[in-house]
């Protein structure tokens, strides 16, 4: 990439893809983690009550339901976990997982259109908001807001499928 480098580290993926099963992760809601146990546990009790927390977790949840719909099978989406908690060195989030089986005509590629941006980084609703970004912000996000990941070798004949896993910039420098 010559002198141009990224650096960045995040649990959040924007889209995965194994054979047809696809999966996306919202994250949303924030602690630090506690001092000792006790703490820990008041935090994450604290993040699990706290309405706009939630209320952001719901709004991506419906987003990645509805982003997968465009490409997945009707009735295959599948949302499990719903609003765990994750704990990592420093912080906690609330954490859901969204599944869903792609359509035989669809492949990675649509996948990633229909996914891309995160919600995350832009809101909802997704074209209004990027509208929006676009209008008042004076300066381009370049890398931010991005992904990197990669598209891999189909694993079966016929259309579409592959494997497929991206993230998204959020967390980078």
């Amino acid at each position: 990439m010559g002198d141009f480098q990224v650096v960045g580290s995040s649990p959040e993926a924007l889209v995965r893809l194994n054979n047809s099963h696809a999966s996306l992760r919202p994250i949303a809601g924030t602690r630090p983690r506690g001092e000792d146990l006790i703490k820990d546990q008041a935090l994450e009790d604290s993040l699990i009550e706290d309405e706009k927390e939630n209320a952001e977790h719901v709004m991506l949840v419906d987003l990645a339901r509805n982003d997968l719909g465009r490409v997945a099978k009707e009735g295959s989406i599948v949302v499990d976990p719903y609003k765990s908690i994750e704990r990592y060195s420093h912080v906690m989030h609330i954490v859901s997982g969204v599944q869903g089986e792609l359509i035989e005509e669809k492949d990675a590629f649509d996948l990633f259109a229909a996914t891309f941006p995160a919600g995350t980084l832009v809101g909802a609703p997704k074209v209004r908001a990027m509208q929006l970004i676009d209008a008042i912000e004076p300066d381009l996000r370049g890398i931010y807001g991005g992904t990197v990941g990669y598209f891999g070798k189909k694993r079966r004949h016929g259309p579409g499928y592959c494997d497929q896993n991206d993230c998204f910039l959020q967390r980078t420098i």
